[in-house]
């Protein structure tokens, strides 16, 4: 077993980064015989809220969670590797030490960005923290993807914003994939659920679409 190490990250909180990454452990932890392990480095104990949820429900599969910090994000991803398939990691939402201890070894680096000028504008800064760490680790694949994306048909925001960043993001792979402001999202997190596992009544079909989506074009670049 050598586990893929994907970093949910960004240098601006409110961008939907921890979500992301509870709903892509979530439905990774989906997979037949796969262990998944989440490392959380955001100090505001979200991920370690959305398993407790997840544990009590005894239909669904779980996954591991630990807390780390600086350094010790690096050294538990490494200690990690041999058991279990894929370790998704969620750091703060600022250029601290625990992201970049995580970007030096992972194999995919996956950031959010909400379709409005002032979370586009820190396009340059993640651009400048991928250029630094690509130094250290220059095989890791860098993606990002529209978040929080209006719901409204063909948006003409979500297009902009998507322009933007295949203008703006080298080293990035823009995703065709989005996650759009929808409750079905919050209200599955809210219950450590993927979106894709609540009840009948609460069931929102665009918003399970929009997650596989993003699932499969992670896999592609695993």
């Amino acid at each position: 077993m050598n586990a893929k190490i994907i970093t949910v990250g960004a240098i601006k909180g409110g961008v939907g980064k921890t979500l992301t990454a509870c709903q892509l452990a979530a439905r990774l932890s989906q997979e037949k015989g796969k262990k998944i392990v989440m490392i959380s480095g955001d100090n505001q104990g979200t991920c370690s809220i959305f398993l407790q949820f997840r544990m009590k429900n005894k239909n669904v599969p779980s996954f591991d969670l630990v807390s780390a910090k600086d350094e010790e994000v690096r050294k538990k991803a490494i200690s990690f590797k041999q058991k279990y398939d894929v370790i998704v990691i969620d750091v703060g939402g600022t250029d601290n030490q625990s992201q970049r201890a995580a970007m030096s070894i992972s194999d995919v680096f996956l950031v959010p960005f909400a379709p409005k000028s002032f979370e586009i504008w820190t396009a340059d800064d993640v651009v400048a923290l991928v250029e630094d760490l690509k130094k250290i680790n220059n095989k890791m694949k860098c993606l990002c993807f529209i978040n929080t994306a209006e719901t409204i048909k063909n948006s003409k925001d979500n297009a902009a914003a998507k322009d933007k960043l295949k203008e703006e993001m080298k080293w990035f792979s823009v995703l065709d994939a989005k996650l759009s402001d929808r409750k079905a999202f919050s209200n599955a997190s809210s219950i450590g659920l993927c979106v894709n596992e609540t009840n009948y009544s609460m069931r929102d079909k665009k918003a399970i679409l929009e997650l596989e989506t993003l699932y499969q074009e992670i896999l592609k670049n695993l």
